[in-house]
């Protein structure tokens, strides 16, 4: 039994795959894996590098990914070729990437054809990965979000998630040594991995974090991965909007909006949580940064927050309050809080944006005396220029004067002289 993808799910694809709407997308998803049984690719007993360093630099383009290239790297426009790094060790970012994703589409293909041709590639990268994955160095080359099989923590659960569900899909094929071997050395281990990498704030890469985790503890069914991504999503799971449902028709609708033990009002309120758990992260980063006796503002607005929200953010507290009241009185309460959340959100965004103008004002204030200054000093050295200039120009005024003076004596002589000559 699959534990990600439902056996409903699966036998609703089995029969649809020959139907017309579908029959394209399910002969292009077979041409992929038939193209990729005939290719020879492997997992790399190396980690991988960075997949922005495998573009050319000199046009900005991506290079052509070979296969059977592991050091050689040709540009598409000019076809000049690469190698070395950071251009191998990027090149096999595309290697774990296809086989990751491969594998799930070949173990797809097995729950839907029983071609144990797809099962027998699929086992063979899973296991291989399953081999190589403890022998795996960290890769420190980041401040944080470091790599195992890859260089970044994104790229870690971003292929550990398609991997996760290959398992999960022939799990049941696999005798009871593959199957340990793959999810003690390869599924708990990179979950184990990706746990200490995780930034513990709002941050799309720490869904990327959650969303492998989740899919590692409900393929493993371990408690504790889950217990951790509950603990992380407790303060806003109770005002989520209920998950929405499929009709008969294939429209999604949801459940009517309720409010009891386990579940909270729909709208806006989940977007105003999440604004206050930023708020309230960057006023306890705030307070852990800087010193006790700068920090008691920020300590004494942090706990007001705390005091405004408990029932937000406490969950029981939530469903204990909610479930002892009556729908209007409940309804109240969860306009008061979402208009609460809303003023908050305001209030700090006004704090910080105040605080932004002031220090942009500062900085503005202080570029404006530099080029006052600068501008006095420009002024004062072309006026000295321009005196220098005046005080040349009436040496050359004299100095043309005396010139034509002299100019006009000679003339004088010269013409005295014919004269002269000519009596």
């Amino acid at each position: 039994m699959t534990r990600l993808i439902p056996g409903s799910r699966l036998a609703m694809a089995r029969e649809r795959r020959t139907h017309p709407a579908f029959l394209n997308a399910y002969r292009r998803l077979e041409n992929e894996a038939n193209a990729f049984l005939s290719e020879d690719m492997q997992p790399q007993d190396r980690p991988a590098g960075y997949y922005h360093n495998y573009f050319c630099p000199d046009h900005a383009v991506e290079l052509a990914f070979d296969a059977n290239s592991p050091n050689a790297h040709r540009c598409p426009r000019d076809g000049r070729v690469f190698s070395g790094e950071p251009y191998d060790s990027a090149w096999r970012w595309f290697v774990n990437n296809r086989l990751s994703e491969m594998a799930y589409r070949l173990a797809l293909l097995w729950r839907l054809d029983a071609n144990r041709v797809y099962l027998k590639r699929c086992r063979e990268i899973l296991l291989a990965y399953a081999e190589r994955y403890p022998g795996y160095p960290i890769e420190r080359e980041l401040p944080y979000g470091w790599g195992k099989v890859a260089n970044h923590s994104l790229d870690e659960a971003v292929w550990l998630i398609p991997v996760t569900r290959a398992y999960d899909l022939v799990r049941e094929t696999l005798n009871a040594r593959e199957r340990t071997l793959i999810e003690t050395n390869l599924l708990a281990l990179a979950a184990e991995h990706i746990q200490g990498q995780k930034f513990h704030r709002i941050h799309n890469i720490e869904c990327w974090h959650n969303a492998a985790l989740a899919a590692v503890g409900i393929c493993l069914d371990d408690a504790g991965v889950q217990k951790a991504l509950r603990t992380r999503a407790c303060c806003v799971r109770s005002l989520c909007p209920a998950t929405p449902r499929w009709s008969p028709g294939g429209r999604p609708r949801r459940r009517p909006a309720r409010l009891g033990p386990g579940a909270g009002p729909t709208g806006p309120i989940r977007t105003q949580v999440r604004r206050l758990e930023r708020a309230i992260n960057g006023l306890e980063h705030n307070a852990r940064k800087w010193p006790r006796q700068a920090n008691r503002k920020w300590a004494r607005q942090r706990c007001r927050c705390r005091e405004m929200t408990a029932t937000v953010f406490d969950e029981r507290r939530t469903e204990q309050v909610v479930s002892s009241m009556t729908m209007p009185t409940a309804d109240l309460i969860a306009i008061i809080g979402s208009v609460l959340g809303v003023g908050l959100t305001l209030a700090v965004l006004i704090m910080r944006t105040t605080a932004r103008l002031d220090r942009r004002i500062d900085e503005a204030g202080a570029d404006r005396r530099a080029f006052q200054a600068e501008a006095a000093q420009d002024r004062r050295a072309l006026q000295a220029s321009m005196e220098s200039f005046r005080a040349s120009m009436d040496t050359f005024r004299m100095e043309m004067q005396r010139l034509a003076e002299r100019q006009s004596r000679v003339e004088g002589v010269i013409h005295d002289r014919a004269h002269g000559t000519a009596d």
